[in-house]
């Protein structure tokens, strides 16, 4: 089968054209999320950090995997929270990513910054979804569990922060 010059820059041009449609649509939906979000008052490198994270869409324990490492993932989650500043964390507590919203509130919750307070309270019967990775176990986890989950675990590693955890209204987990 002969064809002609013409057939073939035709066919040609045709795969690049819908090559970069594909790109550009893949693109734009990567990048919505980021796009409905206001950046200001965030340091470049921490709204990088956000998007690799929120990309990645993992909260990723320190061991991972069959090898038991740690994965690029969770060295990108233990650099956000040792460097994000107070005042980035509370702007990100809006970020439209569950995931985002989940590393944050753990990091202010950590601090015991009074926003966690309000945070749960607003989302306390918020069943968003997240995915968390420990080991070799991968498991989605609604939000509103898991910042039950946070305060308990808070409580019971820092009794001394009763007073400030009195406040979420949750009571302590007490083993049976």
């Amino acid at each position: 089968m002969h064809l002609s010059m013409r057939t073939i820059i035709f066919f040609g041009i045709s795969l690049i054209a819908i090559s970069a449609f594909t790109f550009e649509i893949m693109k734009r939906e990567n990048e919505k999320k980021e796009h409905h979000f206001n950046w200001d008052g965030i340091r470049k490198e921490i709204r990088d950090t956000i998007i690799k994270i929120d990309h990645h869409d993992s909260y990723d324990g320190r061991i991972t995997g069959y090898n038991g490492g740690e994965s690029k993932q969770y060295l990108r989650i233990k650099w956000l929270k040792e460097n994000v500043k107070i005042t980035e964390a509370e702007e990100l507590l809006k970020y439209p990513s569950t995931l985002i919203q989940v590393i944050i509130f753990d990091k202010l919750l950590a601090r015991r910054q009074p926003i966690t307070i309000e945070y749960i309270k607003e989302h306390r019967n918020d069943s968003s979804i997240f995915h968390q990775t420990g080991g070799c176990v991968s498991e989605a986890t609604k939000l509103n569990e898991h910042l039950i989950n946070a305060i308990q675990m808070h409580w019971n590693f820092y009794p001394q922060d009763s007073s400030f955890l009195k406040k979420f209204d949750i009571q302590p987990f007490e083993p049976k």
